[in-house]
């Protein structure tokens, strides 16, 4: 049986969000599945999993911003990278050092319908 790790219970959640690595350019455009005040979970695809596991850096760290939200980055840690199929990943993720807004900006996401 598997346990669920997160503190904060999850809601069921679509939104299109954006990847990035530290000190890269490159902006990866996927989906959540789900969202709670600690973390998300996202889709992903194999290309975007082999760019997060390029990093060096364990555990990987990243940036994660929503859609309509570009100027406001959540800075994040890979927690969990679950194979779904050949090239369909879950990729569990943490929020690390949440300030007021982005705390706000989630209960706000949170409580739309």
């Amino acid at each position: 049986m598997f346990s669920d790790r997160r503190i904060y219970p999850r809601k069921e959640l679509e939104i299109d969000v954006e990847v990035m690595l530290l000190g890269d350019d490159i902006r990866l455009t996927t989906s959540s599945r789900n969202l709670s005040l600690s973390g998300i979970q996202i889709s992903a695809d194999k290309a975007l999993v082999d760019h997060l596991l390029q990093q060096e850096q364990r555990p990987v760290h990243f940036d994660l911003c929503f859609d309509g939200h570009p100027d406001l980055s959540f800075h994040c840690r890979l927690v969990v990278n679950r194979r779904i199929s050949h090239n369909d990943f879950l990729l569990g993720i943490k929020f690390m050092n949440n300030s007021l807004e982005h705390t706000k900006l989630i209960q706000q996401l949170l409580s739309t319908d």
